[in-house]
């Protein structure tokens, strides 16, 4: 399974910017890159008036753009519990996704903390495997400034090896990291 990578960090500390460049070069590396925003207070994407609106106020539970260039998928979701569908679904084809927020979750993490006061790393969480910050903390992970994306990008660029090395048997799922979270085991739902 490809690795699945949040980017945590207080609002304004640079995580928008900082996955934008790490995209950058994994694109330029030539990787398949897929990123999850995550949006824990809503989002608006269709417009009242439009047809896809249309279908989803009649109570359609998907409904799909689709045109040569590309698809957009809005689907009605129970909670964050279908995170782990779409970091499944976008498994298929990437061989890495970047998750912007989703701090509460059993993934691996890399904290962001640029020119904000104070220290970000008071309750960093589990599973943290870098910060990006420009400060210097004394933490037992990697600390890469704000201008080396690409030497963020060469431990997620391991990272993505030895998943291929590993394959199905060795790195584990998205699913059963986040199932440790909730401890229970969920269906995956389509979209």
């Amino acid at each position: 399974m490809v690795p699945a990578i949040c980017f945590t960090g207080k609002s304004g500390s640079g995580k928008t910017t900082l996955i934008v460049r790490v995209v950058e070069e994994l694109k330029r590396r030539r990787f398949r890159v897929a990123v999850i925003k995550h949006a824990p207070h809503g989002f608006e994407l269709d417009k009242p008036g439009k047809d896809s609106w249309r279908f989803s106020s009649a109570g359609s539970d998907t409904v799909a753009l689709v045109s040569p260039g590309g698809i957009a998928v809005m689907a009605r979701l129970d909670g964050d519990r279908y995170l782990q569908t779409v970091i499944c679904q976008m498994s298929l084809s990437n061989d890495i996704v970047l998750i912007e927020g989703c701090k509460g979750f059993h993934l691996p993490k890399v904290l962001v903390s640029c020119g904000e006061e104070g220290s970000p790393l008071s309750n960093p969480g589990d599973n943290l495997i870098a910060i990006v910050s420009d400060r210097v903390y004394d933490y037992p992970v990697p600390r890469f400034s704000p201008a080396e994306a690409g030497r963020l990008v060469e431990l997620l660029e391991s990272l993505i090896h030895a998943s291929k090395d590993q394959g199905n048997g060795g790195a584990p799922h998205p699913m059963a990291q986040l199932r440790e979270t909730t401890g229970q085991p969920e269906e995956l739902a389509p979209f």
